[in-house]
């Protein structure tokens, strides 16, 4: 499993958690590689990350939320 640590974000509309998440399951999905992402909920809602991995061919496995962070486990779909 790959984590993905989103939580410190950067400078720049590069460096937004929605667009580095985008760029990261895109390369992700072709290796069919089952993921956990960490994000400030207040940057990346649940609602967010749900359509972000759906497009991207992956389901939800587990939602843990503590305080602001967000931790999210999701695996590819079977074709």
């Amino acid at each position: 499993m790959e984590t993905i640590d989103l939580t410190e974000v950067g400078e720049g509309c590069v460096e937004h958690p929605i667009v580095k998440l985008n760029s990261i399951l895109r390369d992700l999905h072709r290796k069919q590689t089952e993921v956990k992402i960490l994000a400030n909920k207040d940057d990346l809602p649940l609602s967010v990350l749900k359509i972000s991995l759906g497009k991207h061919g992956y389901t939800i496995v587990k939602v843990d939320i503590r305080d602001s962070i967000i931790a999210v486990e999701a695996k590819p779909i079977k074709e």
